[in-house]
C-alpha cells in the first residue's frame, strides 16, 4: 500500500492550493484561469508497510490520545475505499496529516487576530538554568498558519532530546547551526519550560531550563464576521484535485452561499461535507450542476459557506459514481462587491441543472430492453426476459412541484396511432411494431417550460423552453430468425459433455429441428423443448431424472443455453448431522428428522447432488430448528447449533383496569402450562417469582378480594432473566361496587351544604341521602346476601343521587393548569375557574358528536375535567376551537378516553391529563375537580411509552450566582395498543440521566444543568443573571418520548459590592490569549461610587483602549479613548524580575464579578477588537498609602519650610497568601472524536499533578458543528469537523470532532494486552482499540470491582487499593476485558 509523503500534504494545504480568479461563475466560460497559481513540488511516493499491530492499551500520560491517526481528514483527490477498512485509498494516513488539518481548522475558526506567517529573528534571547557550561541560543522563529516554532540551538552537541510541554522532541540534521538543534513549539514575550536529556556525563541526565523569546510579530487580521447582502466576486483556494476556476458569493441575511465553476466536467456532484456522508445522502440533498455554454465546464450552486479564510471540506463525485474528498477556503483579501443586488441564477439556470441532475445524468426511461450510451437509447425488439418492447416510457417532472414539459421527437411514425402528436401529454409510446422490419433512428427531445405555460404552446412548439436536451434513439428491427448454441455440460467441472444426445422441438409444430454440432436456426418467437441426456449422467439437481430439460424455451436473440448433467458417480452424497450447544459441545437425545428421507443405523443419510432437504431438530430445553434446509454437493457433515432455552422469573403485578376500583389484596391463584396435553402447576419461587421457561405458553389466574378472578397468558420470550408479567381485573364484585357507591355518598353527604349558592343543594337533600345511605348499608352487613341484593341497593342508592343532583347548583372551583401545548414544549402555568355547566355550553358541530362533551348525571353538576379541558382549549385557540369543537378537543366512547386533545389526534401523539400529578382516569368526562387541585394537560413527544416527568421544586427563588438543586422525577404507562386503555402507573421514581436546560423568559438566555441528572434526580445550576428561568428542553439519549415537566425559578440580583473611597488591588480575570493583562491583576481607585482601574499589558500592539464594544469605540471618536501611558511594574519571571515598562491605559468599571466588554485598536492597521475582563471582589486587597507624620516643635519659633518628603510607595494590606501549583502534565482520553449529529460525548482529562491550581478549560473552534460545555462534554450540531482546545494552564491539547449523520456502530472491541499492573493511587486511560474506527458509539466501562480499581464513563481508571479485578467495555453488543492488577507503594 502506498501513502502520501509530508511534503505532499504541504503542497495540498500550502504552494499546491489552487487559488481561483475571480469572476461570475454564471458568465465563468468568458473568462480564463491566468491568474491561477500553482507551485509544482518534485514529490517522490514513498512505500510504507502498512502495520496492523493493535493499539497500546495504556500510554504514558504526556503522549496519551496523541498516537491515533484520522485515516480521512485529507484527500487529494483520490476516491474512497470501504469507509470501515481505513485503506489508505481512502485519505492521506501520513502521521502528520490530522495534526497539520487540525491547526488549519483551528486558526481558520479563529475570530481573532493571528500572528503574519513568515520567519523572524528574535530581538532578544534569555535563558535559565543548568551549569552555565552551555549555552543556548535561539537564531530564528518560523510562524506558519499562525503557529509558532523556535530553533533553538544548544552549543553542545550530547543533548539527544527535547521536552516542551510534555513532548518529546529530538534533534535535526543538516542545518547551517553547531551543536543540538532543536525544532520546538514555542510562546513569545512568556517566559517557557524546556528539559533537556545531556549524554555528555556518564548516565543521561536531565536539566530544565527557562527560556524567554521576546519578539513583537505582525498580526494578521481575521476575516469579517458578517458579509453586507449582494454578489460578490471571490478567490477559492483549494487542494489541486478540485479545479475550481470561478466563484461568486451570493449574501443573503448574513448568509454566503457559494457558486463554483470547476473547469473540466468530471465532477457531476458535489456535497458540502465528508465522502462518507455523501455517499448516504439522497440525491436531492447533493449539489448538482449546469455545464457551461460550450459544455466543457461544470457550474455548481449553492455551496454553503460559514465563513470566509475558514477551511471547509466539499465531497466531490466522479462521473464514475466514486466520491473523493477535498478541502477549500474563500479568501476574504480577494473579495470584491460586484453588486448590492444578489444576483442569483435565473430560472432559465436552475431548470438546466434540473435537467441535467434527472435526465441527462440520469436514465430518461426504466423500460426493459432499454440502454444507455452517452446521449444515445438503444431500444431492443427483445427485452431480456424475452418479451417484445412494444413501448417506451420516458421520465418527466412533475409540472406541479417543478415544470411543465414537452417531448418531441423527430419522427412520430415509429409509433402507432393511438399516441397522441402532443408534447406536452404524459404517456406511453407505444411502438409501431409492424415498422421494425429493419433499425430506425430518431431524435428525442426534452424541454423544460415555466408552470404557467398553457400546454397549447408546448404542443405547437411557439412556447419558448428554459432547457432542453435531445437524445438519440435507436430502434432494433425484428431478427427473423436467432442463432442458439445448447450444451450438455457437466454440473460438477462445467465441461461440455460432447457424447450427450441433445433435441430440439418446435412446441407448435412438435416437428424436431436439426442443428449442427449444437448450434440451431431457430424462429425468433417460437417456443421450443430442449433436451439434454447422456449415458452415465442424470438431469443435474434431480432425484435420478434421466434427461435434463427445458419445456418453453422462448427464441429471441443469439444466445448460448446451458443444460446441466451430474454423472452418476457424482449424484449422491453420504451426509451427517452432528448436533451441538454453543460452546460446541454435542447434545445427547437431540431428534434429528430429514423429511421425506430415512437415516442409515449410523444415523447418516444417502442424498441427490443439489437437491433440497429440510430438517428439523428437537431437544429438551433447547429451541426447537425447524424449516433448515441443505442442498449437498459433495459428502458432508453438517454442525447444526442448538440455542438454549432462556430462564425467566416472572412476577406478576395484579391492577385494577382504567376508571375501575382499587384492587384490595391482590393475589395470583395459579400458574399452569400444557406438554402433551398433560396440565402442569408452577409453583412459586421464596421470592414469589415464578420461574419460567422460553416458547412455552403459561396461563395464570389473579383475583382481589373486592375482583372476580380473571385469567391472561404468556409464551415466555425475550431477555433472560426477571420479567414483570401485568394482570388486569375489571369485573368488580357485586359487594364491592355497593360498598364503593356508599363511600362515594357519604364523602358527598359530608361536603353536602344547602342553599342557594353556586355547589349547593335544595333543602332536605341531605337528610333524603343519608336515610339512602343507611337503607344500602343494611343490605351491605346483611348476612348470606345474594349478588343480586347487592346490585339493586347500590342502583337505588344511586338512584337516589342522580333524583337529588338534578336540584343541585351547578359548582364552580378556582383551580391551577399546566399545558404542554406541542410535543417538546415546557409547560406553561394558568390559573382557572371552571363552572360545571362549561362543557354543555359547548354543542360539536358534527351531528353524530353533539352529545360528545356529555357528563354522567350525578356529574351534571359537579367541575369536571371535560369542563377545565373545554375552558382551557377556548384559552389556547379561540374562535377556531368553538368553530370546530370536535378537531381539538374530541372524547372517545364512555370510559375510552380523548380521540383528540390539543387539537392533535391520540394515535398520533400521546396526549393526556392528570390530577395533582396522578393519572386518575382516561376519560375526562369522568374525573371531578375540585378546589385547589392542578391539572395538567400534556403532549409528549412520540407516542411511545413516555417518561411523565416533575420537578419536586416546581417554584423557587435563588440568589444570583447561588448554587441552587433541581430533583426530577417521572413516571411511566401501561402501555395499551389502544391508546385509550393506556393507563399511569403512579410510580414515581427519581429520573436519571437527563440533560435540562432553563430559559430566560424575557431574554431568551440558556442555563445548563452542571450535569445530567444523577441517580437521585438532582442536578445543580448556578446562574449569573437575574431573571425569571423557566424550562427550555430536557432529553434523555436513552428515552425517546418526553412530557416535560414545569419549573419557574425566580434569579435575585445580587445586591452590588459598593467599595469605599480608595485604591485597590483587583483580581482580573480575560477571555483572550492575546491579551495579557500584567500579573492578572490591575490597581482600581474608588471615588464617590465611581471605580477607575488601570489596566497594563504585556504586549505593546494597540494604542487605545475603550470601555464599550468595538461598533461603539469606532462611534466614539478619540475623545473618547484612552491612549496608552508607560508604567513600571514588577513582574516575576523565573529568578529574574522586569520592571517593563508596560503599556497602561486608565478605563471606568461599571461593576464587580460581572463580565464586562472593552475594546482595543490595533497599533497596525487601526481595527478594533473586543475584549472581555471581569474584576473580581474575591480575594480584593486596600491599599494603605501612608501620610507624612507632622513635625513636633518645642516652641513657636518659626523655623524653615521643611523640604518635600517623597509619597510612599503604595503596600498593599497583610493578606493570606495563595499558593499557585502549575499543571505540569495534560493527559486527554482520545485524539479524534467520532460523533453521530445531536449525540454527545465527554472528553476525558487527567492533570498532573493533582493539586494544580490550573483550571481545565475548553473551546471549539466551530460552533456550528460541535460545541463544547466547561466539563468537556462535546455536542454535534451538524456534519463537519471542529476541533476542541482542551487547555489548563500553559499545557494545550486538540482533539478532532468528526461529525456524521449517521450512526457507525462497533462490530469489535480489542485490548492489546489481557492484563496489566497499576501502583495504588494511579491514574490512567485505558486505550481500546474499535472497529470500525469510525464508530460513533458511546462506550460503557464497568469494573468488577470498585474497592481494587474504578472507571469513568472515558475509560480512565483510578487505582484504589492492592488487589486484582477486570475492566470491561461495551459497545453495540460487542465487548472487551482487561485485568487490572493493583500494588501497593
Amino acid at each position: 500500500m502506498r501513502k502520501k509523503s509530508n511534503a505532499l500534504l504541504a503542497l495540498l494545504l500550502t504552494g499546491a492550493m489552487t487559488v481561483t480568479s475571480v469572476s461570475p461563475a454564471f458568465a465563468a466560460e468568458e473568462f480564463s484561469a491566468d491568474a491561477e497559481v500553482q507551485n509544482v513540488l518534485d514529490i517522490q511516493d514513498v512505500d510504507e508497510e502498512e502495520s496492523d499491530a493493535d493499539v497500546s492499551d495504556v500510554q504514558d500520560q504526556a503522549d496519551l490520545g496523541e498516537a491515533e491517526d484520522v485515516d480521512d481528514v485529507f484527500t487529494s483527490g483520490e476516491e474512497p475505499s470501504d469507509p470501515d477498512t481505513g485503506d489508505a485509498s481512502f485519505g492521506l494516513t501520513d502521521g502528520n496529516t490530522e495534526a497539520y488539518v487540525q491547526d488549519d481548522l483551528l486558526l481558520a475558526a479563529s475570530s481573532e487576530e493571528k500572528y503574519q506567517d513568515g520567519t523572524y529573528t528574535p530581538e532578544s534571547f534569555t535563558f535559565q538554568g543548568g551549569s552555565g557550561k552551555v549555552t543556548i541560543t535561539c537564531p530564528k522563529v518560523t510562524i506558519t498558519r499562525g503557529k509558532v516554532t523556535a530553533t533553538v540551538v544548544f552549543s553542545s552537541s550530547s543533548y539527544n532530546k527535547l521536552v516542551v510541554d510534555g513532548e518529546e522532541y529530538y534533534p535535526v540534521s543538516g542545518t547551517e547551526y553547531t551543536g543540538s538543534v532543536f525544532q520546538v513549539p514555542a510562546v513569545l514575550n512568556q517566559d517557557m519550560e524546556i528539559t533537556g536529556t545531556t549524554v555528555a556525563m556518564t548516565a543521561a541526565h536531565d536539566i530544565t531550563y527557562t527560556i524567554h523569546i521576546k519578539l513583537n510579530v505582525p498580526m494578521v487580521t481575521p476575516a469579517p464576521d458578517r458579509l453586507a447582502d449582494g454578489t460578490y466576486q471571490a478567490a477559492v483556494k483549494a487542494d489541486s484535485g478540485f479545479p475550481a476556476e470561478a466563484c461568486t458569493l451570493l449574501v443573503k441575511d448574513g448568509e454566503i452561499d457559494a457558486v463554483v465553476t470547476l473547469k473540466n466536467g468530471d465532477y457531476d456532484r458535489l456535497y458540502v461535507g465528508d465522502a462518507l456522508d455523501a455517499v448516504n445522502e439522497k440525491d436531492d440533498k447533493l449539489i448538482a450542476y449546469r455545464p457551461s455554454e460550450d459544455g466543457t465546464k461544470h457550474i455548481f450552486w449553492p455551496l454553503a459557506v460559514d465563513k470566509l479564510d475558514t477551511l471547509f471540506q466539499v465531497a466531490a463525485r466522479k462521473t464514475d459514481k466514486t466520491w473523493t474528498d477535498h478541502y477549500v477556503k474563500i479568501l476574504s483579501s480577494s473579495v470584491t462587491k460586484v453588486s448590492d443586488e444578489v444576483q442569483a441564477p435565473d430560472q432559465a439556470a436552475e431548470a438546466a441543472k434540473f435537467l441535467y441532475r434527472n435526465y441527462v445524468d440520469d436514465m430518461i426511461s426504466t423500460t426493459g430492453g432499454v440502454t444507455k450510451d452517452g446521449n444515445t437509447y438503444h431500444v431492443a425488439y427483445y427485452s431480456s426476459d424475452k418479451r417484445v418492447v412494444s413501448g417506451i416510457n420516458l421520465k418527466r417532472p412533475d409540472a406541479k412541484k417543478y415544470y411543465k414539459s414537452g417531448w418531441f421527437f423527430s419522427d412520430w411514425s415509429i409509433f402507432k396511432s393511438t399516441v397522441k402528436q402532443q408534447p406536452a401529454k404524459s404517456q406511453t409510446y407505444n411502438l409501431d411494431t409492424s415498422k421494425r422490419t429493419q433499425e430506425q433512428q430518431v431524435t428525442a427531445t426534452l424541454k423544460l417550460y415555466d408552470p404557467s405555460v398553457e400546454d397549447a404552446a408546448i404542443n405547437d412548439n411557439s412556447a419558448q423552453p428554459l432547457a432542453e436536451y435531445t437524445y438519440k434513439l435507436v430502434l432494433a428491427a425484428k431478427p427473423d430468425t436467432c442463432q442458439v448454441t445448447f450444451r450438455a455440460v457437466n454440473s460438477k467441472t462445467g465441461e461440455v459433455i460432447p457424447e450427450a444426445q441433445i433435441t430440439v422441438t418446435n412446441n407448435t409444430t412438435k416437428e424436431e429441428v436439426t442443428g449442427t454440432e449444437g448450434i440451431y436456426q431457430l424462429k425468433s418467437g417460437q417456443k421450443y423443448t430442449v433436451q439434454a441426456q447422456s449415458e452415465g449422467y442424470i438431469a443435474a439437481g434431480t432425484k435420478g431424472d434421466a434427461v435434463a430439460k427445458q419445456t418453453s424455451f422462448t427464441a429471441a436473440f443469439d444466445e448460448t443455453v446451458d443444460l446441466s448433467l451430474t454423472a452418476e458417480a457424482d449424484s449422491k452424497h453420504n451426509v451427517t448431522f452432528k448436533i451441538v450447544d454453543a460452546e460446541g459441545k454435542e447434545v445427547p437425545d437431540a431428534v434429528l428428522t430429514v423429511t421425506g428421507e430415512t437415516p442409515a443405523e449410523d444415523g447418516s443419510y444417502t442424498l441427490w447432488d443439489n437437491c433440497t432437504y429440510f430438517y428439523r431438530v428437537t431437544a429438551e430445553g433447547y429451541q426447537v430448528v425447524r424449516s433448515k434446509f441443505i442442498k449437498p454437493l459433495e459428502d458432508q457433515e453438517v454442525v447444526v447449533t442448538l440455542t438454549a432455552l432462556k430462564n425467566y422469573q416472572a412476577s406478576i403485578k395484579i391492577r385494577a383496569k382504567s376508571g375501575h376500583l382499587e384492587v384490595v389484596n391482590p393475589k395470583v391463584l395459579s400458574v399452569t402450562y400444557k406438554k402433551n396435553g398433560e396440565t402442569f402447576t408452577v409453583e412459586p419461587s421464596e421470592d414469589g417469582t415464578y420461574p419460567m421457561v422460553e416458547t412455552v405458553a403459561y396461563t395464570y389466574t389473579f383475583a382481589a378480594d373486592n375482583y372476580q378472578s380473571a385469567t391472561a397468558n404468556w409464551t415466555a420470550a425475550g431477555t433472560e432473566g426477571p420479567v414483570e408479567l401485568e394482570g388486569v381485573l375489571s369485573k368488580e364484585t357485586a359487594k364491592a361496587l355497593l360498598e364503593d357507591a356508599i363511600t362515594t355518598a357519604k364523602e358527598l353527604s359530608d361536603e353536602m351544604t344547602e342553599g342557594d349558592g353556586a355547589g349547593q343543594w335544595a333543602a332536605g337533600s341531605k337528610k333524603t341521602l343519608d336515610e339512602a345511605i343507611q337503607v344500602a348499608e343494611e343490605v351491605y352487613t346483611k348476612e348470606n346476601a345474594a349478588d343480586d341484593d347487592y346490585k339493586n341497593a347500590k342502583d337505588a342508592l344511586q338512584s337516589v343521587v342522580s333524583g337529588l343532583s338534578q336540584n343541585e347548583n351547578a359548582e364552580s372551583i378556582n383551580i391551577t393548569v399546566f399545558v404542554n401545548k406541542n410535543p417538546g414544549e415546557a409547560p406553561v402555568k394558568m390559573a382557572m375557574n371552571v363552572t360545571a355547566d362549561d362543557a354543555s355550553k359547548v354543542t360539536p358541530t358534527d351531528s353524530k358528536r353533539k352529545d360528545n362533551y356529555n357528563k354522567s348525571s350525578d356529574l351534571e353538576k359537579r367541575a369536571t375535567v371535560i369542563d377545565a379541558l373545554v375552558d382551557l382549549h377556548k384559552e389556547l385557540f379561540g374562535e377556531e376551537y368553538i368553530a370546530n369543537p370536535t378537531q381539538y378537543l374530541m372524547c372517545g366512547s364512555r370510559g375510552a378516553g380523548t380521540g383528540f386533545l390539543l387539537g392533535q389526534k391520540s394515535y398520533k401523539n400521546f396526549v393526556g391529563f392528570r390530577v395533582n400529578g396522578k393519572y386518575v382516569a382516561s376519560d375526562p368526562r369522568m374525573c371531578r375537580l375540585k378546589e385547589g387541585d392542578v391539572l395538567s394537560v400534556f403532549s409528549a413527544t412520540k407516542v411511545e411509552n413516555p417518561a411523565y416527568l416533575q420537578f419536586e421544586q416546581q417554584e423557587t427563588r435563588v440568589n444570583q450566582n447561588e448554587e441552587f438543586t433541581l430533583t426530577l422525577t417521572g413516571d411511566s404507562y401501561y402501555m395499551d395498543k389502544d391508546i385509550s386503555r393506556t393507563v399511569g402507573k403512579n410510580e414515581f421514581t427519581p429520573a436519571e440521566g437527563y440533560d435540562i436546560t432553563l430559559v430566560n423568559a424575557e431574554t431568551g438566555e440558556e442555563v445548563t444543568g452542571e450535569a445530567k441528572t444523577d441517580a437521585q434526580g438532582k442536578v445543580s445550576f448556578k446562574i449569573g443573571t437575574s431573571g425569571t428561568y423557566v424550562v427550555k428542553t430536557v432529553t434523555n439519549e436513552n428515552v425517546e418520548s418526553i412530557v416535560l415537566p414545569y419549573a419557574q425559578i425566580q434569579v435575585k440580583e445580587k445586591a452590588p459590592v459598593i467599595l469605599e473611597n480608595g485604591t485597590y488591588l483587583v483580581k482580573v480575570i480575560n477571555n483572550n490569549k492575546m491579551f495579557n493583562v500584567i500579573n492578572n491583576s490591575c490597581v482600581l481607585k474608588v471615588e464617590n461610587g465611581k471605580m477607575t482601574a488601570e489596566i497594563s499589558l504585556h504586549g505593546k500592539g494597540y494604542d487605545y483602549m475603550y470601555a464599550g464594544i468595538k461598533e461603539e469605540a469606532a462611534a466614539a471618536g478619540e475623545a473618547a479613548w484612552s491612549h496608552y501611558y508607560e508604567k513600571e511594574i514588577a513582574v516575576n519571571n523565573g529568578d529574574k524580575v522586569e520592571m517593563g515598562p508596560w503599556y497602561t491605559y486608565s478605563l471606568a468599571v461599571s461593576a464587580l464579578d460581572q463580565e464586562i466588554t472593552f475594546s482595543v485598536r490595533n497599533i497596525r492597521d487601526g481595527v478594533w477588537f473586543d475584549r472581555r475582563l471581569t474584576f473580581l471582589t474575591e480575594g480584593i486587597q486596600k491599599i494603605n498609602i501612608p501620610q507624612p507624620t507632622p513635625t513636633v516643635t518645642p516652641t513657636p519659633t518659626v523655623e524653615p519650610t521643611a523640604a518635600p518628603q517623597p509619597t510612599a510607595v503604595p503596600q498593599p494590606t497583610e493578606a493570606p497568601k495563595s499558593v499557585t501549583v502549575a499543571a505540569k502534565k495534560l493527559t486527554v482520553n482520545t485524539s479524534t472524536m467520532y460523533l453521530k449529529v445531536k449525540k454527545s460525548d465527554t472528553i476525558g482529562v487527567i492533570v498532573a499533578p493533582s493539586n494544580t491550581t490550573d483550571k481545565v478549560t475548553y473551546k471549539s473552534s466551530k460552533k456550528s458543528v460541535a460545541t463544547v460545555d466547561k466539563n468537556g462534554k462535546v455536542t454535534a450540531k451538524k456534519a463537519g469537523k471542529a476541533v476542541i482546545t482542551v487547555k489548563a494552564g500553559k499545557l494545550t491539547k486538540k482533539v478532532a470532532v468528526i461529525v456524521g449523520k449517521y450512526a457507525k456502530k462497533v462490530t469489535k472491541l480489542k485490548f492489546a494486552k489481557k492484563s496489566m499492573t497499576l501502583k495504588k493511587g494511579s491514574m490512567q486511560f485505558l486505550k481500546v482499540t474499535v472497529k470500525p474506527k469510525k464508530a460513533t458509539t458511546n462506550l460503557k466501562w464497568k469494573s468488577s470491582n470498585t474497592k481494587v480499581v474504578t472507571v469513568d464513563k472515558n475509560g480512565k481508571v483510578t487505582a484504589k487499593k492492592a488487589g486484582t479485578a477486570w475492566i470491561t467495555v461495551r459497545g453495540d453488543g460487542k465487548k472487551a476485558s482487561i485485568k487490572i492488577k493493583v500494588k501497593s507503594k
